[in-house]
């Protein structure tokens, strides 16, 4: 009597679960975007639900790796916690409040990168696995085989619906589809895996390398990354006959396909990391004054950015409007500025608009030079 009643609530806890799961996956898949924002929609952060569900509380429901599970900890946590009565002994309160106040912390500073939530996962997955075991002694243990079986299943599903995911944002960001017709794209979703593959070979090829960064740079060395980097604007880079730097607008594949120098700068807080560590650019100088340091002092003849991120910092998108002439302007909606001395009118409106115009026309790669002309190749 007591096992059959036992599968009865394995089967109810299991339903939950897929249940649960699958509601966060439709939250995900079908809602429309409230933003333009490349980075909220990259983010997965552009409407306000999804502001809470990816971000303010990412911890516990943002899709992506483990992630699926996190939000077990709630449930998980209450039953521990009705099991002890709510006794519990000083070094657990203050792990607890250790826990509680990280995840505020993050979910109040960090929600805009879910990086800061990734810090947490290895605690979240021992105190999942530790609390689960509780309940599965406590009822479930004669299902011990099952439940491992069904929770591998589970994470299985969602590293192949995070693929899935991450394919759609990337063409989300890039206008090149609505989010009509998802799971009929679903194949063409998994070829993709197969490009995502070849790459993790390459770095599996590596692996005897002591790390990540050494797998780049002994990619750089290779005529591969020199045609088969995936932006534009990094190919007209690489050409520019200049020893000039470039002031990079926190895009940081300038370092991986190229050979380039560049000074790391993001507008958004306006900092620039220089030889004598984190400095503002913007902060007491004029225009004219921050023209001459970054062409002088760091050296930079060339600024990597875009419109939408010069609108996260309006006096540095004054200083770009006036003091920098576009020089490229690429289909992913990257700029090259060429920094000039004395300021002009280089109007960027118009470039959007021609590249649209050609981007259902031209099937090879280019991009829009200073005088609007189409450079294909």
């Amino acid at each position: 009597m007591k096992s059959q009643k036992n599968k009865h609530r394995l089967f109810l806890l299991m339903t939950g679960i897929l249940l649960i799961v699958g509601l966060l996956y439709f939250f995900q898949v079908f809602e429309h975007r409230a933003s333009t924002d490349i980075n909220l929609i990259l983010r997965r952060i552009e409407t306000p639900y999804k502001a809470w569900l990816n971000g303010y509380l990412g911890f516990f429901f943002n899709v992506k790796f483990v992630g699926i599970l996190n939000w077990m900890v709630i449930p998980l946590g209450i039953f521990y916690l009705r099991k002890k009565g709510l006794v519990l002994n000083a070094p657990l309160k203050a792990t607890l409040m250790a826990i509680c106040f990280t995840i505020l912390l993050i979910g109040i500073k960090g929600f805009f990168n879910s990086r800061y939530q990734l810090t947490l996962y290895p605690a979240a997955s021992i105190i999942i696995i530790l609390l689960l075991f509780e309940v599965i002694r406590d009822y479930f243990f004669e299902y011990l085989v099952f439940i491992i079986t069904f929770f591998s299943c589970l994470l299985f599903l969602n590293n192949l619906m995070y693929g899935t995911l991450l394919r759609e944002k990337q063409l989300l960001a890039k206008k090149e589809i609505s989010r009509k017709g998802y799971f009929s794209r679903l194949e063409k979703k998994i070829s993709d895996f197969k490009t995502f593959s070849d790459t993790s070979q390459k770095f599996k090829e590596c692996s005897n390398q002591i790390s990540k960064a050494l797998f780049f740079i002994n990619y750089l060395d290779s005529s591969e990354a020199k045609t088969n980097n995936p932006y534009v604007i990094i190919d007209f880079i690489a050409k520019l006959n200049s020893e000039k730097k470039i002031l990079v607008n926190n895009y940081p594949m300038l370092y991986y396909y190229t050979k380039k120098k560049g000074v790391y700068y993001w507008c958004g807080d306006d900092t620039y990391f220089g030889a004598y560590g984190v400095k503002p650019l913007l902060k007491g100088r004029s225009n004219k004054e921050i023209t001459g340091f970054v062409f002088d002092s760091l050296d930079c003849g060339y600024v990597l950015s875009s419109e939408i991120y010069n609108a996260y910092n309006q006096k540095f998108n004054s200083w770009i409007q006036a003091y920098g002439k576009p020089v490229c302007y690429d289909p992913s909606d990257f700029i090259l500025y060429e920094i000039q001395k004395t300021p002009g009118n280089f109007p960027i409106d118009t470039f959007p608009k021609v590249i649209e115009e050609h981007r259902e026309k031209i099937s090879k790669r280019f991009y829009i030079n200073d005088s609007l002309k189409v450079i294909t190749y």
